[in-house]
């Protein structure tokens, strides 16, 4: 992989039921005060051609608790005794000595020989302070942030005040904040109508912060 992925920030696993060309949602597996927890998706209980996940969850009911990892998913992490057991850690980055079952799942557990496959749900980590501090980081203006990325300045200030989710805006700019070449390639191909001294300066703090993640 060519990126690295913080996978202690994963919270739980989006079950989803993959055949041929479709992906259909099924439900999610959490871990909330020492209880393992199931849902299915309403959506997916009301799916003409829905089947169980497992014996032990059957399609009768939607909420299922356990203090113990249910067996199905449970099978889907591959055994420590398997000698390709660290190379299929090395491949996500985790520990072989991992031993957060939701993590595994989300990673070494994810596909499988079934038709369902597993995708990490993620902590939103990156919040509207976080904008603030990248935007600040940067010695921008809300307004010249607006025009670095192409997002208005209303919704930047409304975001920061917490007035506003701005999901969609928030992982865009996650991405940007993770990967400063990408805030650098978007600003000098998009950001046109910004002052040439400004944009000078944010690119010079984008190439350190590049250089410190080298």
């Amino acid at each position: 992989m060519f990126y690295k992925l913080d996978y202690s920030k994963v919270i739980g696993v989006s079950v989803f039921l993959e055949r041929h060309s479709t992906r259909v949602p099924v439900g999610k597996l959490e871990r909330k005060q020492g209880q393992y927890i199931f849902t299915y998706s309403e959506k997916y209980l009301n799916y003409k051609k829905a089947i169980p996940l497992g014996y032990e969850l059957p399609l009768t009911k939607q909420y299922f608790e356990a203090k113990e990892l249910f067996p199905l998913f449970l099978d889907r992490i591959p055994a420590k005794e398997n000698p390709a057991y660290p190379e299929y850690c090395m491949q996500f980055g985790i520990s072989p000595a991992e031993k957060n079952a939701i993590i595994l799942l989300a990673t070494i557990g994810r596909k499988g020989p079934s038709w369902f496959v597993f995708e990490p749900i993620w902590e939103d980590s990156f919040s509207s302070k976080d904008l603030k501090t990248f935007r600040q980081n940067l010695g921008l203006s809300t307004r010249d942030f607006a025009i670095c990325f192409g997002i208005s300045q209303a919704t930047i200030v409304r975001i920061e005040n917490n007035k506003a989710s701005g999901v969609e805006v928030l992982k865009f700019l996650d991405i940007l904040n993770e990967f400063p070449e990408a805030a650098a390639y978007y600003i000098e191909k998009y950001a046109s109508a910004l002052h040439s001294k400004t944009k000078e300066k944010v690119l010079y703090k984008l190439k350190e912060k590049i250089g410190d993640k080298s």
